[in-house]
């Protein structure tokens, strides 16, 4: 075995652990806030609804990341059945995803700042229709 074989097994060791590494994170981080929405929930805490409204906006900040990283990159992944949508075969198809995507990340964003009181009085009307 050559040294450069075993120095790529070295490094797809490292990124396999760094990548179990970032799955444990991710997973106790979550595993924190619904212990921490269970607890606000129960003491009966008006953070409770800060804490979803922090939730909420984040994950529309979350995906907006995803999109610049789908536009950079010019595929879409989606569900299973559809796998990727990649901009030079299905650029109309790739545009629209991007859109829908990013529809849902402005009505995430607009709903947290409704839980907090926050949001524009055009969305708390056409929430109200």
């Amino acid at each position: 075995m050559s040294e450069d074989d075993v120095w790529s097994m070295r490094m797809r060791k490292q990124a396999s652990r760094r990548k179990q590494w970032r799955t444990a994170t991710l997973a106790l981080g979550i595993l924190v806030v619904l212990g921490l929405m269970v607890w606000l929930a129960m003491i009966g805490s008006m953070w409770l609804a800060v804490l979803f409204a922090a939730l909420f906006i984040g994950s529309a900040l979350l995906l907006v990341y995803y999109l610049r990283h789908a536009v950079v990159s010019g595929e879409l992944p989606q569900q299973p059945p559809f796998g990727k949508i990649f901009r030079y075969k299905s650029p109309i198809g790739f545009w629209f995803g991007i859109g829908f995507h990013g529809l849902f990340a402005v009505l995430l964003f607009f709903t947290g700042l409704r839980i907090v009181g926050l949001a524009p009085h055009w969305f708390i009307d056409l929430m109200r229709k």
